[in-house]
């Protein structure tokens, strides 16, 4: 059963590999979110709103987004998106639902550790390549 960890271990790799690609979406789409907070600014606070309000509002934004979607407008999209899940994030805010959230903080030691495994895979899908040509008589 030696074989078995060598799989493992790549299996790992590759969902070490798929988080980092996860976080730097939640990155770009966190910073679409941040965006559309500043496109409307002008609207003011959400502090008193009332939550079935912010209910209505979501509803109306997400027939908004689905219009963007049967249209495939990729722009529209993307800010329906984020305005959505601010309104969401508003909705958490408002009912105190923010303050359930005792989420750890990824550490140093974490970060550089998936670090290395993405570095890890990129070897291994180098060394594939080369082992392919070699198989194949490819440069």
């Amino acid at each position: 059963m030696h074989w078995q960890k060598p799989i493992l271990q790549l299996t790992m790799v590759a969902c070490l590999v798929n988080l980092k690609t996860m976080k730097d979406k939640v990155k770009i789409f966190g910073q679409a979110m941040v965006n559309e907070l500043h496109a409307n600014k002008g609207k003011g606070k959400w502090d008193n709103l009332h939550p079935l309000y912010l209910c209505a509002e979501l509803h109306y934004h997400a027939s908004k987004l689905y219009k963007a979607c049967d249209e495939d407008d990729k722009q529209k999209i993307l800010e329906h998106s984020a305005d959505c899940a601010n309104i969401a994030m508003m909705i958490a805010d408002v009912t105190a639902s923010l303050n359930l959230l005792n989420m750890p903080r990824v550490s140093n030691n974490e970060v550089a550790a998936c670090d290395n495994c993405i570095k890890l895979q990129q070897r291994i899908d180098e060394l594939e390549g080369q082992l392919y040509s070699l198989e194949n008589g490819t440069p």
